[in-house]
């Protein structure tokens, strides 16, 4: 959410575009190599999120990644070589990232809808995030999933 990881790593293709809310998982990154770019309170306090959409970013492409050299060329996914997995994996390139106020909800390892009411966090002051391209954002009666 602040312009350091711009490219988040799956063994998946896809061909979506546009604005995607961003969750962060319950589970740690078990990949030591993220956790050394973070260097300031504002990215630790981020970082803490977990179980919870924590952004919203604009998916602009979907790089195939087809041989270990060229996953270690690319540091915008910031992990190591070792995690490439042959025959290949997918970069799934992001722009324009926000913080959110964060909303627990439960994720997946896909795409998923998330109907909750997400406020864009701006200084100094919040803006309601307006429905695009299919992004819902009114929350439910019943609540996180």
């Amino acid at each position: 959410m602040h312009g350091i990881k711009t490219v988040e790593v799956r063994s998946w293709i896809t061909a979506k575009t546009g604005p995607i809310l961003i969750h962060a998982s319950k589970s740690p990154e078990a990949d030591p190599e993220p956790w050394t770019q973070i260097s300031t309170p504002e990215l630790m306090a981020t970082a803490g999120l977990v179980g919870g959409v924590i952004g919203v970013a604009t998916l602009v492409e979907c790089i195939t990644y087809t041989s270990r050299e060229a996953y270690a060329a690319d540091v915008r996914h910031c992990t190591t070589a070792e995690r490439f997995r042959p025959p290949r994996l997918y970069g799934f390139r992001f722009e324009k990232a926000q913080r959110v106020q964060f909303v627990p909800w439960l994720g997946n390892t896909n795409f998923f809808t998330v109907g909750a009411e997400i406020a864009v966090i701006r200084k100094p002051r919040m803006k309601r995030l307006l429905p695009t391209r299919g992004l819902v954002v009114r929350l439910p009666e019943e609540g996180p999933r």
